[in-house]
């Protein structure tokens, strides 16, 4: 599984568009539209369960394996 770490001037894809984190206010977070500098506000769990999302490389961070096994157990 995993992780997506927001932090700001990081890059994302979201409606097919270029944005950058501009600001990390939980649970809010700002975006910026590269193309017209419009900015978006997102409750953090909207953004990233938005069909549409995807997190540009710097934000994927692989969960440790061991982490994982330990929670399958239960």
């Amino acid at each position: 599984m995993k992780l997506q770490q927001l932090k700001v001037n990081s890059e994302l894809l979201l409606y097919g568009k270029k944005f950058t984190v501009i600001s990390v206010d939980p649970p809010n977070v700002i975006i910026k539209r590269e193309s017209d500098n419009e900015v978006l506000t997102f409750e953090y769990i909207n953004l990233i369960s938005n069909p549409t999302f995807i997190p540009g490389k710097s934000m994927l961070k692989k969960r440790p394996s061991k982490i994982l096994k330990n929670f399958t157990q239960f």
